[in-house]
């Protein structure tokens, strides 16, 4: 049986459109050959982080932005009865999930779980 979470891979963004960083650098390195990114929110993302020789350089004199987003547990769709494939939930209760990190996902469904058991214990 196959689990339903998985692993989203590290990701590296360079360039990220911040106040007082950079809005103008060359990138040079791996797939980039002396290419000039100019005002843009990323200038590159790469998954599984930062390729080894990427050299960018700021052309406006302000430090370039580097976001990382580590690896992370995320949850995978299954497949249930019937062939009916069921995504991640992105809402709860009408709400839109900021978090769907499986540990926050699973406290909903404790929160939820508890509420229904006391109601049925109101029924008898």
């Amino acid at each position: 049986m196959e689990l339903p979470v998985g692993e989203a891979p590290t990701r590296s963004d360079v360039g990220v459109a911040q106040p007082d960083y950079s809005s103008v650098m060359r990138l040079d390195g791996g797939l980039f050959k002396d290419v000039v990114i100019q005002s843009c929110g990323v200038a590159a993302s790469f998954d599984g982080g930062l390729p080894l020789g990427l050299k960018a350089t700021s052309l406006d004199g302000k430090p370039i932005a580097i976001r990382h987003q580590p690896s992370q547990i995320v949850l995978k769709p299954v497949t249930g009865r019937g062939d009916i494939k069921y995504n991640p939930p992105t809402r709860h209760l009408g709400k839109h999930l900021a978090d769907q990190a499986p540990v926050a996902l699973a406290a909903l469904l404790l929160e939820f779980l508890t509420v229904l058991i006391e109601e049925a214990g109101n029924l008898a």
